[in-house]
């Protein structure tokens, strides 16, 4: 009976674990796979006899530990949008866009694994769209348009009619909004850009940069 109910558990176990393991699959997170492995040959043990049950308990509450670490971790993974640190200063969403769950990623200074706050947001939509809500974003956290972009743009709108069948250039589209300089970055807590792509892809990114250099 005490078997049974061993093999019970980690069967459960192992269900759980390779329900939760689609998104750390894609992720690459050898680590959640290493410990699927040790689950499924601990099972294999027990149900050949070539470990004791009292071996086998031990082993068992350990692992309960850890795929509790584990499950809250691959719940960290899942980015869903802006953690309250990143709203704090000033980010907001943009709406009429998809965010990419696959490209985006989050990690947070509370953590267990002792990571820093960092954020990056992926969202997919018309360029249109990306333009007018990476405006509103940066309006709303008084982030100004990066200098060096500026300088390209006005460059390229500046160029004399002569020179512009003469000169390779191609069109700069897009936008890139920053809080920083690269003359500056050392000096910003959590430097932060906007940015959209040309093909409308709009990405929100910052970390704590005191953090990281500790």
């Amino acid at each position: 009976m005490k078997k049974t109910l061993l093999i019970t558990t980690i069967f459960l176990m192992t269900a759980l674990l390779l329900t939760g393991c689609k998104s750390a699959e894609e992720k690459q997170t050898e680590k959640v796979m290493d410990k699927f492995e040790e689950v499924i040959d601990l099972q294999r043990k027990v149900v050949e006899g070539e470990i004791s049950e009292e071996d086998a308990t031990e082993i068992v509450e350990g692992l309960s530990e850890e795929f509790e670490e584990m499950s809250e971790m691959m719940e960290q993974d899942l980015v869903t949008g802006l953690p309250d640190w990143a709203k704090e200063l000033g980010l907001t969403e943009p709406k009429g866009l998809e965010l990419d769950q696959d490209l985006s990623s989050a990690t947070s200074a509370d953590s267990p694994n002792g990571s820093i706050n960092s954020v990056t947001l992926v969202y997919t939509g018309d360029y249109e769209t990306s333009m007018k809500e990476a405006e509103k974003i940066a309006t709303t956290a008084n982030i100004p348009l990066n200098k060096e972009f500026e300088m390209a743009k006005e460059l390229q709108e500046n160029l004399p009619e002569a020179l512009r069948g003469s000169v390779d250039l191609e069109d700069i589209k897009g936008v890139v909004y920053t809080n920083y300089e690269m003359t500056t970055l050392n000096e910003v807590e959590y430097p932060i850009s906007i940015n959209v792509e040309e093909d409308g892809t709009l990405t929100i990114s910052t970390y704590n940069q005191t953090q990281l250099l500790e």
